[in-house]
């Protein structure tokens, strides 16, 4: 996975922009664009996949993951307009 750390402002420390996230031991995510929004997806898939691992002894898979975040996200981004 490869990212491109772009500088718009001089005042950004270049260390400073993370846009690859773990999301668990075994998920990855990278992100462009409004990082904002990146980082509230990203946080709430790892809830879901601490949810997973706490109640099933397992972890979730990616498949799985991807449609708990989007159904929450799309339900989400639904009520907010």
């Amino acid at each position: 996975m490869a990212v491109e750390r772009r500088l718009n402002s001089s005042l950004i420390v270049p260390e400073s922009i993370e846009k690859i996230f773990e999301v668990d031991w075994h998920v990855a995510c990278a992100a462009s664009g409004v990082i904002t929004d990146a980082r509230a997806l990203i946080e709430h898939a790892r809830v879901e996949a601490l949810n997973h691992r706490f109640t099933y002894l397992e972890p979730i898979t990616v498949k799985a993951l991807t449609q708990r975040v989007g159904i929450n996200w799309s339900r989400r981004r639904r009520c907010s307009v």
